[in-house]
């Protein structure tokens, strides 16, 4: 079944405060975590001279950014995460980095907010079995009105055997568990979790990566299961992938989210993933679809992962956002929703106000289905040099989704385009403003939508020799939209047309006749045209002749020379394959 959804507009609002100490060289908002619809906290990074940097807060209250600084400077500290399990009772996780590498000599820490006070940042325990040469703090996640679960990665001193751990926190109690290590997957000698999430203190879910792909870990009653390799669409050698972020809004109904690439030089490097649980089962994985224009690199690296997912309510609805790197724009935020278990196409957040301005998104979180903030900044300057101004961006409430279109069905029009027909929808939904077109082969989106406010479309530029459905979606002023409707059979693509057939030649002094048959398949397209080319003494022609010929005289050659014959049809898709070639002497 094709993804498809629509978020709710978002509007930009920039954090108030915000920036502690200056410029923010790799600075910005990471992460943020909603306890109502006017509560949420989001943590960031601030690199105030040289090296050092300081870690800040901003609380929003009743629609107000309030900005503070926690406790002490580091050398190359960062926070990457925070969740709060109430109002004024938060854990945020981050790392201090050596300088020598990602994750060797590092020290993960926390700090906690208790009633509205932030602690000063301290080194998150960790496992006493393994000899460890770093720690990275990576997630945290906490259960409403209860106890926090820690998310690290401790790097032990022989390459190549990394593992996680968690334990838990209690607001004010602190740790009530020792750190315990979360088994690899049989058979791997490492293994990354980037995220966790826990509706509840003893059941979680947990995702990452080893070096075969993406990996899915889940605690049910305290206690951790096998590991769950995530299986990607088949991709050449050399290609990977991983698990970014998790949310669940309940036991059992979660989405992870991702990417998986292709082997350099291939274009784009990258494909954003997701997969999600409903009801204790998960499902395939899935492509979701690029915003239309994107070009080639993406997945700019954020403090917080190239991606977070946030999912709440029931129905579970999901909220994802990440970070673009276009080559010739720079980075932009993007985000896409799922209702319904169908997600969206990712969709640039208009946020720019300025030719060229560049942004990031970090981090989202929804209090409810309508109700989300995403955080990240505003860039400036050059790499190298760059400046992020720590920003927020709020969707507004979505409207009423408009009724899904009618009776979609398609048509191959000149071998690669398609005309595509339907009708409006019935009464009684949201006012319909345009629809979002698309062709589709089923595991993944092959063509960006086309919006139209008409009913009837053609899509252009299909695969040749592809089978395809076709999608159509009603979409509302405000960009909600309703449940796609795919057309009751698919429609199939042209190929090249075969080679004709040169039956017979007859000569003259200074031309010759050529004579043939129409191929035996025309590729599924009628035949527009024949192409004849003639190769001999200083003469290279190419001959554009009528379909409905079966002959055609070819003047102004020498006499006495020979040359050398062949024929080409051409259909919808393009010019198909020669026929062999025929030689021929003129008369003297």
């Amino acid at each position: 079944a094709p993804m498809v959804g629509s978020p709710g507009i978002p509007v930009g609002t920039t954090v108030g405060g915000g920036i502690v100490g200056g410029s923010t060289v790799g600075g910005g908002l990471v992460s943020v975590a909603c306890t109502t619809a006017a509560r949420c906290v989001a943590v960031g990074n601030d690199l105030t001279t040289g090296t050092k940097s300081s870690l800040f807060v901003d609380t929003l209250s009743s629609g107000t950014w309030i900005s503070q600084a926690l406790p002490g400077t580091m050398d190359r500290q960062r926070l990457t995460n925070v969740s709060c399990s109430s109002v004024g009772n938060c854990v945020a996780v981050g790392t201090r980095y050596d300088g020598s590498s990602y994750s060797l000599g590092s020290t993960g820490f926390y700090a906690s907010e208790t009633a509205g006070v932030w602690s000063t940042p301290t080194l998150i325990p960790e496992p006493a079995e393994y000899g460890s040469a770093g720690v990275v703090g990576v997630s945290v996640s906490c259960a409403p009105s209860s106890s926090c679960i820690l998310l690290a990665r401790q790097e032990p001193v022989e390459p190549g055997y990394g593992v996680s751990f968690w334990q838990t926190w209690t607001p004010g109690s602190g740790f009530t568990s020792q750190p315990t290590v979360i088994p690899n997957p049989a058979g791997s000698l490492e293994m990354g979790l980037r995220s966790i999430s826990c509706p509840t203190p003893s059941s979680c879910v947990a995702v990452g990566w080893d070096y075969d792909g993406g990996v899915i870990e889940q605690m049910t009653n305290g206690i951790w299961g096998a590991a769950r390799k995530v299986a990607t669409p088949v991709l050449p050698s050399g290609s990977g992938g991983s698990l970014e972020s998790v949310s669940c809004a309940s036991m059992g109904n979660c989405a992870a989210t991702g990417y998986f690439n292709w082997p350099n030089p291939h274009v784009p490097p990258e494909i954003p993933e997701v997969i999600v649980l409903t009801g204790g089962s998960w499902g395939p994985v899935r492509s979701l679809s690029l915003p239309a224009g994107t070009i080639s690199e993406y997945w700019l690296e954020t403090e917080n992962g190239p991606s977070e997912v946030t999912c709440v309510g029931t129905p579970m609805t999901c909220t994802f956002v990440t970070t673009f790197l276009d080559v010739k724009i720079g980075s932009y935020g993007v985000t896409a929703q799922s209702k319904n278990g169908q997600w969206g196409q990712l969709t640039r957040v208009p946020i720019a106000t300025t030719p060229g301005q560049r942004w990031t998104l970090a981090g989202v979180s929804c209090a409810t289905p309508t109700t989300c903030v995403a955080v990240g900044g505003s860039v400036t300057g050059s790499n190298g040099d760059e400046s992020i101004t720590p920003k927020s961006f709020t969707w507004r409430p979505a409207g009423t989704s408009p009724n899904p279109a009618r009776s979609p069905t398609a048509s191959v029009m000149s071998g690669i385009d398609a005309l595509v027909t339907w009708h409006a929808p019935a009464p009684g939904g949201g006012a319909v403003d345009h629809y979002n077109v698309w062709a589709d082969v089923g595991p993944q989106q092959l063509t960006y939508p086309i919006s139209t406010e008409a009913t009837h479309v053609v899509l252009s530029d299909l695969h040749p020799h592809t089978s395809y459905y076709v999608v159509v979606q009603s979409i509302a002023r405000d960009g909600e939209g309703s449940s796609p409707v795919v057309s009751m059979s698919q429609i199939r693509t042209a190929s090249l047309p075969g080679a004709p057939v040169i039956t017979s030649m007859t000569t003259a002094s200074s031309s010759v006749t050529v004579h043939w048959n129409a191929p035996t398949s025309n590729g599924g397209a009628a035949i527009i045209s024949y192409t004849l080319r003639v190769i001999g003494p200083s003469v290279h022609k190419l001959v554009v002749v009528s379909p409905r010929a079966r002959a055609f005289t070819v003047t102004g050659l020498l006499a006495g020379k020979s040359y050398s014959i062949r024929l080409a049809a051409t259909n919808g898709v393009g010019i198909g394959p020669y026929s062999s070639p025929k030689n021929v002497t003129t008369h003297r």
